[in-house]
């Protein structure tokens, strides 16, 4: 049942997010698109993780802070000095999926990986996800990139039913039922977040 299926991710402490864009590319892409060593990118609010993926192993990991300004030559800028650092070239890499819940940089990082790797990179969407988002939600185009891939990733390794739990600046809940379909979530303040506010709200009481 449900109950045996919960699944707790903390994209604070380990690289869960790009297990998810890791998952969310093979369970989803067409045959061909990617390949055996896969760049994953989460682009977050606060942090954005890189990983490069040989097969299901991941090899090297790197933690960036998320700055909404940069442009797709910095962010190109920023991803080749990552790979050389570990001895790969830009040219050993023939897949990426970039999973953004930052609207302003999804493209420039689209457009960033096309010219570092001459191919698009596999974006993390309801859309993308096609089957899994079609039946019990109303609206696929609003659910965010983090969530898709959670829900993906956890439908990919453990099967329906299954309820994920993704602690990062936000806390995500998402259900998957019997038949695999997604019916929802919640989104609420992350565990920072929340202890700030009840730190803020015990100091003006006082």
């Amino acid at each position: 049942g449900i109950r045996d299926r919960w699944l707790y991710w903390s994209s604070d402490v380990c690289s869960s997010d790009l297990l998810c864009c890791e998952y969310f590319a093979r369970a989803i892409a067409e045959e061909g698109i990617v390949s055996n060593m896969l760049l994953a990118i989460d682009v977050g609010n606060t942090q954005t993780v890189l990983g490069v993926y040989e097969g299901e192993r991941l090899l090297h990991m790197w933690r960036v802070a998320t700055n909404k300004a940069h442009m797709a030559d910095e962010l190109r800028l920023k991803v080749l000095p990552l790979l050389e650092s570990e001895g790969i070239g830009p040219e050993r890499v023939r897949g990426s999926v970039l999973a953004s819940v930052v609207p302003s940089l999804t493209g420039a990082w689209s457009r960033a990986l096309a010219l570092l790797f001459s191919a698009e990179p596999l974006l993390c969407t309801a859309e993308a996800a096609r089957g899994l988002f079609d039946i019990a939600y109303d609206n696929p185009a609003e659910i965010g990139a983090d969530r898709v891939a959670d829900a993906v990733a956890a439908l990919h390794r453990y099967g329906a039913p299954v309820v994920v739990v993704d602690f990062g600046t936000a806390t995500n809940l998402e259900v998957i039922d019997k038949d695999g379909c997604f019916l929802g979530g919640v989104i609420a303040p992350g565990l920072k977040t929340s202890a700030a506010a009840r730190w803020l709200d015990r100091k003006s009481v006082v």
